[in-house]
């Protein structure tokens, strides 16, 4: 149960407990709890629970965001539930604002990832070349290990069939000089979906360590947009 491993306060989610590729299942409570640690919807939820990082998948991550989704709408003071998520988080949020539409209000993809299904189906993913219809059983991504289910996860899943599930407002967030994930993935999507602000931070990487107060603006303004407030 996602209690044992997180309390829920009054501004969300708190871990506590190890991310998952840290997990020790010996580690004592009190050692756990100096261990404090924020949960975001997707990879944090993704963190509950331990497991090994080599195997989780998008299917994984999908789960969890529809189990804290399902439960975000039990609560009383949820009005309207916003998805955001960075990088593979990004690209998870807009799958699953295509696997439920009416659940969102908006998202907000990151730099959302759309490049590792467009690798994994064209065969090349993570710096790695592989047959796409013969996905070797194991990938190492620098230092983290992946099981090649990860691979034949995101074969099966589609960013364009989610884009065209959602109608509502988006607004992407995308550095142009991104290493990781090129911005023309993001300028694709977000002249695919029916209703979406492109906002390209000039000089900005995957991370946007340079401009994070550009991506803090964006943010704001469409969250303000959305919402009526300041």
């Amino acid at each position: 149960p996602m209690e044992d491993y997180a309390t829920l306060e009054e501004d969300g989610w708190w871990l506590t407990s190890p991310p998952y590729w840290d997990w020790n299942p010996d580690v004592s409570t009190e050692e756990s709890r100096r261990q404090i640690r924020r949960v975001v919807v997707e990879p944090g939820v993704t963190s509950i629970g331990g497991g090994a990082f080599r195997d989780h998948t998008v299917f994984k991550w999908l789960t969890n965001v529809m189990t804290v989704t399902d439960h975000a709408k039990t609560l009383g003071f949820a009005e309207d539930l916003y998805l955001m998520g960075h990088s593979q988080g990004g690209y998870t949020a807009m799958l699953a604002a295509g696997m439920r539409p009416d659940a969102y209000r908006a998202v907000i993809p990151l730099s959302p990832a759309i490049v590792i299904e467009d690798g994994a189906k064209k065969g090349k993913a993570l710096g790695i070349a592989f047959d796409p219809a013969k996905v070797p059983d194991d990938f190492r991504q620098g230092a983290w290990p992946l099981s090649g289910n990860y691979i034949r996860a995101m074969q099966m899943v589609s960013a364009d069939g989610a884009i065209e599930k959602y109608h509502k407002p988006v607004c992407i967030i995308h550095g142009d000089a991104d290493e990781t994930v090129p911005v023309r993935y993001s300028i694709d999507a977000a002249a695919r979906y029916e209703n979406c602000r492109l906002c390209v931070i000039p000089g900005d990487t995957h991370c946007y360590d340079h401009h994070l107060d550009k991506v803090q603006e964006a943010l704001k303004a469409f969250l303000s947009e959305q919402t009526g407030q300041d």
